[in-house]
């Protein structure tokens, strides 16, 4: 499971939001961190950082003008085992609604295409 959560653009108690940040996933999916198998978190200042922008947007982060609509990247990428998700790839919806479809998209390619190591029958 991936969690976007909005934060704001500058603040000098990351650690702090950050922590409440996955306090508020827990509290959303109670019992979500025994399942985890490691996370991350980056901060605006990160993504402008490591994008070379000075802005801290990380929208179209490796699209080119022409990806639009039915021309958006695959959530399905070349190296098996991995995907894309987020308001980049899919072809329904703008910004979040675009977000939100593609990782359902995503879910249900892998809950029909992958056997679940402890249940053969996922569906």
């Amino acid at each position: 499971m991936l969690a976007m959560i909005l934060s704001p653009l500058n603040s000098n108690k990351w650690d702090k939001w950050i922590e409440y940040c996955y306090e508020g996933t827990e509290k959303l999916l109670p019992g979500l961190s025994q399942y985890e198998l490691w996370k991350d978190s980056f901060t605006p200042m990160h993504i402008s950082k490591i994008t070379g922008r000075e802005s801290t947007s990380s929208l179209g982060l490796a699209q080119i003008p022409a990806q639009i609509a039915k021309n958006r990247p695959s959530f399905i990428s070349p190296i098996f085992g991995l995907f894309f998700v987020g308001d980049d790839t899919g072809v329904n919806g703008i910004c979040s609604e675009l977000a939100i479809n593609s990782a359902l998209d995503c879910t249900n390619y892998i809950l029909t295409h992958f056997k679940h190591p402890k249940n053969e029958n996922v569906n």
